[in-house]
């Protein structure tokens, strides 16, 4: 293959979708370089409703009747994990070439439309089929390829918000110093949560009533809203790789790099016993790189390696959602949803990562 492959496993989430189909997902990337292209596929497994009765029930399968319908408009959107960033869905009803609504199984998203400066026609979408599991559970997969240039213009979008957003904290931060109240957030007491956290260790000391830039010095507040005002904080990507950039004062900067060490020194040590981090978040301390000149941070992580794992390995099951997701299989069948008795999902990632998969 002359183009290098990246591949990241984007974690196994559940999906509590509002109506309330249900679902568990995990993604898997393929980065080609040469293409600049990004080939994103999503597996939801265990679909089924979570109606407590017929009526709610009916309304679920409806649901995944129309999302089967409108398969052509579905895009998946964030290969270099936007999520980790705030964002909160990143599958997308396209409705015009800029325009979009969030959609996840169990809810349309509303009439409220999305606008982005990505041109959403460059994006190639190519649906995915309903198949069952070795569980007999009812799934399906989708795919989308996303240009990297599209991908820089999502981020410049979310580095546009990020701006405006640290710059009001901050701003904020400042106007609540002035008016007498100097209580700030320490770097010791972090610290001590943090580490408390990863070694799941009973920690008593009460939570101070503060928003968390209240960390920060009134150099490095002034110094985030200057980098916002003249845009040079910045968020970019190469390749897989995302990187922000801001400034802080020094010492800010070296407490920060100083908690950050903690706790990947913390996560390596402990990280077969602790159950109460998410896995990419302890995968995230592991990849995240930090460094600092006077104050000038710079951090960043492969986004695409994030997740990386054996996707089928770690897709979970039980018995409940087994049950109630073979009565999905006859509900789709019912309605006429075509289901692919020869897929498993085995094949399918051994495809995608081939190339091969339709």
């Amino acid at each position: 293959m002359s183009a290098r492959s990246c591949v990241g496993f984007l974690g196994v989430a559940c999906v509590v979708l509002s109506g309330c189909l249900q679902a568990e997902r995990f993604s898997v990337i393929r980065y080609d370089q040469q293409r600049d292209t990004y080939h994103h596929l999503r597996v939801f497994y265990n679909v089924r409703s979570g109606g407590k009765n017929e009526a709610s029930r009916d309304r679920d399968y409806k649901w995944l009747a129309e999302i089967w319908e409108q398969r052509e408009s579905l895009l998946l959107v964030s290969p270099v994990s936007l999520r980790i960033l705030g964002d909160s869905e990143d599958q997308w009803l396209q409705t015009a070439r800029h325009e979009y609504r969030t959609v996840n199984l169990g809810e349309s998203g509303g009439a409220t439309v999305g606008t982005t400066e990505a041109d959403l026609d460059a994006f190639r979408t190519r649906p995915g089929r309903f198949f069952i599991s070795h569980e007999e559970a009812l799934c399906y997969y989708h795919q989308t390829e996303i240009p990297g240039a599209a991908i820089d213009l999502l981020l410049k979008q979310k580095q546009g918000e990020l701006r405006r957003e640290i710059q009001a904290a901050a701003a904020e931060e400042q106007t609540r110093r002035l008016n007498g109240n100097a209580e700030r957030l320490s770097w010791d007491y972090v610290r001590r949560g943090l580490r408390a956290m990863i070694r799941e260790e009973e920690w008593e000391e009460e939570p101070p009533a503060l928003p968390p830039i209240s960390l920060f010095d009134d150099e490095s507040l002034r110094r985030l809203i200057r980098d916002a005002e003249r845009g040079d904080m910045s968020l970019a990507r190469n390749q897989g790789t995302l990187t922000l950039k801001f400034t802080l004062s020094p010492r800010d900067a070296d407490e920060l790099l100083k908690t950050i060490r903690q706790v990947q020194t913390d996560i390596r040590a402990t990280s077969t016993r602790m159950v109460q981090l998410e896995p990419w978040a302890k995968k995230l301390a592991r990849l995240l790189q930090a460094q600092q000149n006077q104050g000038k941070v710079t951090l960043s992580f492969d986004a695409l390696e994030l997740f990386n794992g054996d996707a089928v390995q770690q897709a979970a099951f039980n018995a409940q959602q087994i049950e109630r997701s073979m009565d999905a299989v006859e509900e789709a069948r019912r309605r006429n949803l075509p289901i692919d008795t020869n897929l498993t999902m085995e094949s399918i990632l051994d495809e995608f990562l081939q190339g091969t998969l339709k």
